[in-house]
């Protein structure tokens, strides 16, 4: 893992009053113990939000790897492309080309059935030069 799986920052930020709060109690009256609950607390819900994305990227990675595998022979290619989108959800048809080692028309066609499967999703409105994103892996990310 190369990224911080409990990023407590986001939760004082979603709760700086709190924080300050506690922090300003810790000054005045030396009560070290709520500081501590506040943080416990802190680390104990970022970690079930993490959980709790991470059990949603395994069943997101399992229904695409299906839906790739219902390519026949270009399932290889679709599995391949699966893998890249993980480290890089935005992508073009060079970046396909690039990365799989494949002609651009055959980077084409796996992209056309990614979006079919609702895996990808075109984000520029442009003829040329087209970017996809893997949005419903993006959006796991994405809390309020």
């Amino acid at each position: 893992m190369t990224k911080p799986s409990l990023y407590l920052s986001s939760y004082i930020d979603k709760h700086r009053s709190r924080y300050y709060q506690s922090l300003s109690t810790v000054r005045t009256t030396n009560d070290l113990g709520q500081w501590v609950r506040f943080f416990l607390v802190a680390v104990r819900d970022t970690a079930r939000e993490g959980r709790d994305t991470f059990e949603q990227i395994l069943n997101l990675r399992q229904k695409a790897e299906q839906k790739a595998t219902s390519l026949g022979r270009k399932a290889g290619n679709a599995r391949r492309l699966l893998k890249l989108l993980y480290k890089q959800p935005s992508i073009g048809a060079k970046d396909v080309v690039e990365h799989l080692d494949v002609t651009h028309a055959t980077a084409m066609k796996l992209i056309r059935d990614f979006e079919e499967f609702g895996i990808l999703k075109e984000t520029t409105g442009r003829q040329r030069n087209r970017r996809y994103l893997f949005a419903e892996y993006v959006n796991l990310f994405i809390h309020d």
